[in-house]
């Protein structure tokens, strides 16, 4: 997953940097090229994580609701580019973009989440869901000021700067991760729970689970991961 956070970033930059320089047609084609790759990017990052989910349940998941997720993902990039350099109601556009560069992280994570065909219900923590998305728009805002930045420095040395920042950002996004993880844990439904209530705790698309079975008749099986 660190990898795929390290493209995230990259591409926010690189994507970022291009759409600030651009104008007229040339804006147009940078922006959409670039939502696709920045939106699919976060879409294959929480599917590899989502892929890595262990669980003693039957899985599967709803391709409509990943395809729900990725196209969730591309548009809330498309937004965060297009007003990387233009405001929105009075709000300036670092603030527009990076909250809408957050929220591509966070729905596209929960949505993910919502794809999962499992007999269980997924219970939710307010408190760290609210932290997950704090910690996913001041990630993304702090990217994508870096860009507006970078954008004024030689291509050498920008080059090298955003191979740096993209390494440093990505540790931001797997940080949001292990937050994200702790929002959400299986509760099984009352026909698995004979003989074991399973509990998993850190369901999360972005950075796979930790399983615990919690006795429930005196016995039971050692933690795994």
């Amino acid at each position: 997953m660190a990898i795929l956070a390290f493209v995230v970033s990259y591409a926010v930059l690189d994507g970022a940097c291009r759409v600030r320089a651009a104008h007229g047609p040339a804006r147009v084609a940078w922006l959409a090229c670039g939502s696709v790759v920045v939106g699919l990017s976060i879409w294959a990052m929480h599917f590899v994580a989502l892929l890595s989910l262990r669980a003693p349940l039957p899985m599967t998941e709803d391709p409509i609701t990943l395809a729900v997720a990725a196209v969730t993902a591309v548009v809330a990039a498309a937004g965060a580019l297009h007003h990387v350099d233009r405001g929105a109601g009075g709000l300036p556009a670092l603030a527009v973009s990076g909250g809408l560069k957050g929220f591509a992280l966070v729905a596209t994570n929960y949505t993910m989440m919502a794809a999962l065909h499992v007999p269980a219900t997924i219970a939710y923590d307010p408190l760290m869901i609210a932290c997950s998305v704090l910690v996913a728009v001041a990630v993304s805002t702090a990217t994508l000021s870096f860009a507006e930045r970078l954008q004024a420095e030689s291509p050498g040395r920008a080059s090298l700067e955003r191979v740096v920042i993209a390494a440093v950002m990505a540790a931001g996004l797997v940080a949001m991760h292990h937050i994200a993880s702790r929002a959400g844990h299986l509760v099984p439904d009352a026909g698995w729970q004979d003989g074991h209530q399973y509990v998993v705790r850190g369901i999360s698309v972005a950075s796979g689970a930790e399983l615990m079975e919690v006795p429930h008749r005196g016995h039971g099986r050692p933690v795994r991961r």
